[in-house]
């Protein structure tokens, strides 16, 4: 009877052990940001700093960059986001309609032929199909936002040695 009882709880916690560790490769797997970038597509980059005024309105401004592929400046960018990984979220079991980032916020707006892309210096990373649908929200970095404030800082260098194609100021009427 012991022994049956002692099997039993072995069993038990060989399962709970083969629970945790599928659950922590599912969610810790690190992905590339530079591996869902097909080098021979070219690519639109769109920078929006979010932030509100002393008198309380929101603003965005945005800058656009074009990249097209075998220059420089696209082996570049694919070079940089090869550099950095991404991992499922809690978030990731959770297909959202749309991914807004919060206000005081800097982000990339990555979009190629099929797909776009959303980084944050927050530590976001969504991916979503141009033709609409679930957003998907991953994690840059397992502890705080500390690796995705690298990669838009980096990004943001990178973007000086750029041109842009469009710029657009926008500040809303409302309050926040």
């Amino acid at each position: 009877m012991r022994s049956a009882r002692t099997a039993k709880h072995i069993i038990i916690g060989l399962l709970l052990l083969g629970i945790l560790l599928v659950g922590g490769w599912y969610f810790l797997y690190p992905y590339s940001l530079g591996s869902r970038i097909s080098a021979s597509e070219p690519l639109s980059l769109s920078v929006n700093i979010t932030g509100v005024t002393v008198t309380g309105k929101d603003t965005v401004d945005t800058v656009t960059y074009e990249f097209q592929p075998d220059t420089q400046e696209y082996k570049a960018l694919v070079s940089l986001l090869n550099d950095y990984d991404y991992h499922r979220s809690f978030l990731t079991l959770l297909p959202l309609e749309d991914y807004t980032p919060e206000s005081n916020t800097t982000t990339f707006q990555l979009q190629s032929t099929d797909s776009q892309y959303l980084l944050t210096d927050k530590g976001g990373f969504s991916a979503e199909p141009v033709s609409g649908g679930k957003s998907l929200v991953y994690a840059i970095g397992y502890l705080g936002s500390g690796k995705a404030e690298q990669l838009t800082a980096e990004l943001q260098a990178l973007l000086k040695s750029c041109t842009p194609v469009e710029t657009h100021d926008d500040t809303e009427m409302g309050t926040t």
